[in-house]
């Protein structure tokens, strides 16, 4: 949701922290694959991450989105670690998104 909302609303969400995106419902890609390859470049900054653990198919959509964003010309950033589809692991993640996506060259004073 947090990409889908900043796709749609750029000037009012341009920092994007996806943690274990779901880009894929069953046997069906999500909506978000059209609206990246459809839509023009949106002014975004995107941070990525997947577990390692998590499930296959979320993983390889996470995979294959980040491979769409870059191959568009956005602003993303993509890890994986090593754990699973739970909040401990995204507890543990969320700061090195933040830490991306607000880091002090782009604050602006």
């Amino acid at each position: 949701m947090a990409l889908y909302t900043a796709m749609r609303l750029p000037e009012i969400f341009g920092r994007v922290l996806c943690l274990s995106g779901g880009f894929w419902l069953g046997a069906v890609p999500s909506i978000m694959f059209d609206l990246v390859r459809k839509f023009d470049l949106r002014p975004l900054k995107i941070w990525m991450a997947a577990g390692l653990f998590d499930f296959q198919e979320l993983l390889q959509s996470n995979r294959m989105m980040y491979e769409l964003l870059r191959s568009r010309g956005y602003d993303v950033a993509y890890r994986e670690y090593p754990a699973g589809h739970n909040y401990p692991a995204w507890r543990d993640e969320v700061w090195r998104g933040l830490e991306y996506l607000f880091a002090p060259r782009d604050i602006k004073a």
